[in-house]
């Protein structure tokens, strides 16, 4: 308020309003923005690190540079392993136990040049093996070779099979090389021989067929119900005998004999491979299965008395004396998938190597890597000899020379050929390493140049008063944390808009020494440059002018914002009054009052309870709610608003507290207000819909022996289903089914009893019992749950029900076939059913169905012997028929001539031959006219005495016996048919009451009442 009136600003001043009065600050936990004389946190402390920028690791920033090519070196000493490329370890496994074989890897290299490089396979397959010979990686990539090979690098084979087809691949190709030492590698390394010979029991001579040889290239043994290597060549080489079905053909003997049948090895090649049976099928699944059983195999193996050598001079041929050489393993218990690692033993050292792909480990003097200090305290006992594993599955052995190999023996160089292409690979890896270890030297010695740089300048960076120059903040930041150095100092940020240094810019600066400031411009350079001395006074005038004005604005809305706690408290509430809306002013005492300036939170202050055509909303419409406030407080409010918003906004139109509401809009709450109660209407019906949606839909409850039900009258449901069911404008309309009480009371007689039968009862397909569906039924069956509900909801006294009991029937004593219908249980209610009622009451609606006049009647005309037996029990299904669906009701199809007449009770059989005369062409002496089995032959009985009722069906058959002439040549015929008709039908009506009684003893007495 000082500077606004005298417009003098202080050196005191100044420090004030760019916060360079504060105190020093030492160790803050992070940088203070609005300080800014505050250096803190711009740098870790000594030895200290970040997790991005100059100061993270050195390591990590190393790391940026990319991988070290250093780190695929290869340890000499140290066999190179192969990529896995997804699934192709065994193919690593299988490549390994080739290369280490120093006589394979030797007949490879020897083969010629020309050769080589014609067939891709052997090509790649020697370049691979030059790169483990004498490559510098550590690992060596085996996609070349296996893209030759066409491999699915994403499915994992069989290793066994992949050894034998890349054998018998390289065999075929060797096989063209003119050096022996190549051509012959496979077959001298690998082939073996053996015969299967048959012995005669009797003669003790072998069979002819024994002296052929057959080649092996391995031993297939099995591990399945085997402990050992051993016990499995035994049975490998077991004699089997021959004898009952089985009998040998003798060619010596000349008849069927006992024998024996074995197999013999011949010849044993130099490596003997011995593929175990690991992989079993499962006839029950269909599917291989793994053995993992453990299965022992010694270092050592003699198989001197398994082989049987034949030779010409009875010599015993090569020693069979062989040390184990190479163990391939699966790792994992299903045979689909798992994981191929091989132990091998180097022939130069006698050092044993695993080989994982990539990861090549030296296991020692022991094959499966265990200290034998470790299996001796397993078992004290155990043979040195021997080696267990549950994850063998192929057997290398190497055959044990007459002359120990010399530990220093020479080994084949690589062709020529070959060599250039491995010393390119390695000049080019080696160079990869120098060009990364030169990156590496100088981007360290970067690092380290630049915190020295940061951490010296920030050492000297406080100003002394009163000399000093601002600096963006963000650059400082930047510098002091990029790797990279920043572009050059960019102040422009700091300025206002009379291009000099304002208050509000102190958190976006800070404030630096002359020499730090000296430093950072002589190396970055950038502008402008910006001193304490250009600070801009213009901006502190208007500073100061706002908070005067702040002042006072906050003083007079206190007070405004006092009087509306006041308002809305009940107090103050007098004079000339005017409406706000009640939300409005909720907000604009939460948020608004606190602030310094006018803003948004100032208008509308009448809006929510403004209606789209200008005028005041009624106070219960949504968000319309209203609060009389004091003419002072509404003058504040309005003067407000016209600022802000101008003379124009709608949103704060004066509302005195005598206005009347819209017509309009009060016309559209009450139509809205109805609305909601159909809604609420519709919601709460649908609730009870849910509830009972079986007896809405009219779905019967299954009935159980034992359970108690209840009969609810039928008329009661259906207005209670229609006044459920009814949505849209009638939802309102549907008038609700009271008097539950009151409709039972109808299905009940004068003494109490029931009026009216129980409903039938039938069985579903599925063996259920429910209530058979009919139209006539005036008793609806329901659950004890649904009738408590009903009366919950309608006042009804749930006392004061019809139970109901499913009881077993009673049967007489009947034919089987009639027995069908009545053994269905039935239902046994309380109260009983009044049986005298009942009679009362059917009678007197049989009196009243047979005294009809102007029906309709079906007459079918049947042609042949016999009628369809629909029109022969037409008469018993009659009652039947009444109770269906009249929208289900169809007169039977016949496939005869029908035709349907007009008739009432009182018609006579009389009449009703001369109508069939007429409209069927049957003469009326050879009519036989029946009504279901019975003919109607008296024709002076009536319609109503037979119990022929509206829409019956009748059949009638010509039975031929006069001759239509004889009657149809009489003139005027039709027109003494029609006056006969007139005649007696005006007879019938005029005593169709003198015949009613009559007639109802007789069809109750042939009913059987």
């Amino acid at each position: 308020r000082r500077i606004h009136l005298t417009k003098i600003v202080t050196e005191e001043d100044l420090r004030w309003f760019f916060h360079l009065d504060r105190p020093a600050c030492q160790g803050c936990r992070g940088n203070t923005k609005d300080n800014p004389l505050c250096l803190c946190g711009l740098v870790p402390p000594a030895n200290g690190t970040r997790k991005h920028g100059l100061w993270q690791k050195l390591s990590d920033i190393i790391d940026e540079l990319g991988p070290d090519p250093s780190r695929e070196l290869r340890v000499m000493d140290i066999p190179a392993g192969l990529t896995n490329l997804g699934a192709t370890c065994y193919v690593n496994s299988v490549l390994q136990c080739l290369f280490m074989n120093t006589t394979f890897r030797n007949g490879v290299f020897s083969a010629e040049m020309e050769l080589v490089r014609n067939d891709p396979v052997l090509h790649q397959l020697a370049r691979l093996f030059a790169q483990l010979h004498s490559g510098t990686k550590s690992s060596v990539d085996s996609a070349a070779f296996a893209t030759t090979l066409e491999l699915d690098n994403a499915v994992q084979q069989d290793g066994q099979e992949f050894l034998k087809l890349l054998l018998t691949l390289l065999e075929r190709v060797l096989a063209q090389s003119r050096v022996p030492e190549a051509r012959d590698v496979v077959q001298n390394l690998f082939r073996g021989t053996f015969s299967y010979v048959t012995k005669c029991s009797s003669c003790g001579k072998e069979s002819g067929a024994s002296d052929q040889f057959v080649d092996f290239y391995e031993l297939e043994v099995n591990v399945k119900g085997f402990s050992s290597l051993e016990e499995s060549l035994d049975d490998y080489l077991n004699e089997e005998k021959l004898s009952g079905e089985n009998q040998y053909f003798c060619e010596y003997c000349k008849a069927r004999v006992d024998a024996t049948h074995s197999t013999k090895l011949r010849l044993l090649p130099p490596v003997l491979n011995f593929q175990l049976k690991r992989f079993v099928f499962n006839l029950k699944t269909s599917t291989k299965k793994k053995v993992t059983s453990k299965f022992m195999f010694p270092k050592v193996l003699d198989m001197e008395r398994r082989v049987s050598p034949v030779t010409s001079d009875g010599s015993p041929g090569e020693p069979a004396h062989y040390d184990l050489f190479a163990i391939l393993m699966h790792k994992g218990n299903m045979a689909s998938s798992g994981h191929y690692v091989v132990h091998i033993r180097d022939e130069r050292t006698g050092q044993w190597w695993q080989f994982d792909d990539e990861e090549v480990t030296m296991l020692g003097s022991n094959p499966l890597g265990e200290p034998t200090s470790k299996l001796d305290k397993v078992s004290p006992d155990r043979d040195d000899n021997l080696l267990m594993s549950p994850d063998a599955y192929m057997l290398m052995f190497s055959r044990r020379t007459s002359t120990p190999r010399v530990a220093e023996e020479p080994v084949r160089s690589i062709p020529e050929f070959l060599k250039a292409e491995v010393d390119e690979q390695n000049y080019s890896l080696m160079s990869s390493c120098e060009v990364y270890n030169l990156m590496k030297d100088e981007e360290e010695q970067r690092i380290v140049e630049r915190r020295a740089e940061v951490r010296e300048v920030l050492a000297n960076a406080r100003p002394t008063a009163p000399k000093g120059f601002w600096i963006s903040a963000e650059w400082l930041r930047n510098w002091t944390d990029s790797l990279k150095p920043p572009s050059a100092i960019d102040n422009s940020i700091l300025l206002c808009e009379h291009e000099r240094v304002s208050p509000k810019s102190i958190q976006l600066m800070k404030c630096i020494s002359d020499a730090a400031w000296q430093s950072l411009h002589s190396k970055y350079g950038g502008q402008p440059v910006v001193t304490m001395e250009s600070c801009c006074f213009e901006c502190i005038y208007a500073d100061a002018a706002a908070a005067a004005t702040a002042e006072s604005f906050r003083s007079g809305r206190a007070a405004m914002k006092l009087m509306a706690e006041n308002v809305m408290a009940g107090k103050g509430v007098e004079g000339h009054l005017f409406y706000v809306s009640r939300s409005w002013l909720v907000q604009w005492m939460r948020k608004k009052a606190a602030l310094d300036t006018l803003g948004d939170g100032d208008l509308n202050p009448t809006s929510a309870i403004t209606c789209r055509h200008n005028a005041l909303l009624p106070d219960d419409a949504a968000g319309a709610k209203r609060q009389v406030v004091p003419e002072v407080l509404w003058s504040y409010f309005y003067q407000n608003a016209v600022v802000v918003g101008g003379e124009e906004q709608r949103g704060h139109k004066p509302f005195p507290v005598n206005t009347e509401n819209c017509k309009i809009c009060e016309a559209e709450h009450s139509h809205t207000l109805t609305k909601c109660l159909m809604l609420s209407f519709r919601a709460t019906k649908m609730e009870q819909r849910q509830k009972q949606e079986a007896i809405f839909s009219g779905r019967n409850p299954v009935l159980n022996p034992g359970d108690v039900y209840y009969l609810v009258p039928s008329s009661w449901i259906s207005l209670w289903r229609a006044y459920i069911g009814a949505s849209g404008k009638n939802v309102l309309d549907i008038e609700e089914p009271v008097g539950l009480e009151r409709f039972l009371s109808s299905l009940l007689c004068k003494h109490g009893g029931l009026l009216y039968n129980p409903p039938a009862l039938t069985r579903t397909r599925r063996g259920e019992l429910v209530q058979k569906a009919s139209s006539d039924d005036v008793q609806v069956v329901v659950s004890r749950d649904d009738w408590v509900y009903f009366c919950q909801q309608w006042d009804a006294n749930a006392g004061k029900g019809i139970r109901a009991y499913v009881e077993e029937a009673q049967m007489p004593d009947r034919p089987e076939k009639e027995l069908s219908e009545l053994k269905l249980p039935i239902l046994r209610t309380e109260p009983e059913v009044c049986r005298e009622c009942i009679d009362d009451r059917e009678t007197t609606e049989l009196v009243h169905k047979l005294n009809y006049t102007n029906a309709t009647i079906t007459v079918d005309l049947v042609q042949g012997k016999e009628p369809p037996p629909s029109l022969v029990f037409a008469a018993a299904n009659q009652d039947a028929e009444r109770r269906t669906s009249k929208r289900a009701r169809r007169t039977v199809a016949t496939g005869n001539k029908q035709v349907k007449l007009t008739v009432s009770g009182t018609t006579t059989v009389y009449q009703l031959k001369m109508l069939i005369w007429e409209w069927l062409g049957v003469v009326k002496e050879n009519q036989e006219v029946h009504f279901g089995k019975v003919e109607l032959t008296d024709e002076s009985t009536t319609l109503a005495d037979v119990g022929v009722l509206p829409n019956s069906q009748l059949w009638v058959s010509d039975s031929g016996l006069h001759e239509h002439r004889d009657i149809a040549g009489k003139p005027m015929l039709s027109l003494f048919i029609y006056v006969s008709l007139i005649a007696s039908l005006w007879f019938s009506q005029t005593s169709s009451r003198l015949h009613s009684r009559a007639t109802l003893k007789k069809v109750l007495g042939g009913r059987g009442f």
